[in-house]
């Protein structure tokens, strides 16, 4: 269990305890494998070493803790600084003002941050590709997107959040959510400018796919199908298996179904990337 010194004045953010959720569990398991696996059986106080005051032969030595730590001491404080910066939140998830019910909970403050920060990053991702040069529709604004856009936008934000269990997680507005969301962003933005990427999953195949988009088929399939895998197999093992089917038939008959009757019909990578993503919501390093 990782401590850091709690306070709500700004010295540290507290994070005691966290690590049994979606969030944490999966940020130390990744911490470990960086940083140097210190942390032993998930029980291990990383907490930064105490200056010792009762140097009495050497008054004038350095005793602050980088000075006598042995290296895996150091790993153990960096491990937490690290964990204490990447969970720090924006805002509290509080959802009482002056004793005020302003949500009936804290998923209600959670949501309201998802929501947020989907709508951030649009705007965002909007004007950055604008200036990369990136292929975009010129004409397209905001206020378009406002007026025709945004509500269904509104819509599959709410679907993520839940079935994506983000209402679990301990922060939504924290650099280790928030990063990976501005990474995959670029990176789905980015894939329509190599030129054998600029293909359709579609029924109205034209050109033949280059060898070098059958290569990365191949491995973003075979990386997909190992999360997969794995998925069903930590289902079948804590038995939550049926529900977890339900889920995805859920999603397959609402969202892909109507789809599957179309002439044109086209399986876009923002449409993979949502649908797949919000199932990847186990309590493993792999979601």
């Amino acid at each position: 269990m990782i401590h850091c010194a709690k306070s709500d004045q700004g010295r540290c953010c507290d994070v005691t305890g966290h690590l049994g959720n979606f969030f944490d569990h999966a940020l130390k398991s990744w911490l470990k494998l960086i940083i140097g696996n210190y942390c032993k059986n998930d029980t291990v106080s990383c907490r930064a070493p105490i200056k010792n005051n009762e140097n009495t032969e050497h008054p004038n030595e350095d005793t602050t803790p980088h000075s006598k730590v042995s290296s895996p001491a150091r790993h153990e404080y960096n491990l937490e600084v690290l964990y204490c910066v990447l969970t720090k939140k924006l805002f509290p998830d509080h959802h009482q003002i002056y004793g005020v019910d302003i949500f009936q909970s804290e998923t209600g403050v959670k949501l309201v941050k998802f929501l947020l920060l989907t709508l951030t990053m649009i705007v965002f991702m909007h004007k950055l590709i604008r200036q990369i040069g990136w292929e975009n529709d010129d004409k397209y604004t905001l206020l378009d997107f406002l007026l025709h856009d945004s509500n269904p936008v509104i819509l599959d934000s709410f679907t993520f959040f839940f079935i994506g269990r983000l209402y679990k997680r301990s922060g939504i507005d924290c650099l280790i959510f928030i990063m990976p969301v501005l990474i995959s962003c670029l990176y789905a933005s980015s894939i329509t400018n190599i030129w054998f990427l600029q293909r359709s999953l579609s029924s109205n195949i034209v050109n033949p796919w280059p060898w070098q988009l059958i290569v990365y088929s191949l491995i973003f399939g075979s990386v997909i199908l190992v999360i997969l895998a794995k998925h069903i197999v930590h289902s079948i093992r804590d038995n939550t298996y049926f529900y977890r089917i339900c889920e995805v038939c859920w999603s397959l008959f609402f969202f892909v179904t109507p789809h599957a009757f179309w002439n044109n019909r086209h399986f876009h990578h923002w449409f993979m990337f949502w649908l797949f993503g919000m199932h990847c919501n186990r309590n493993e390093w792999v979601s």
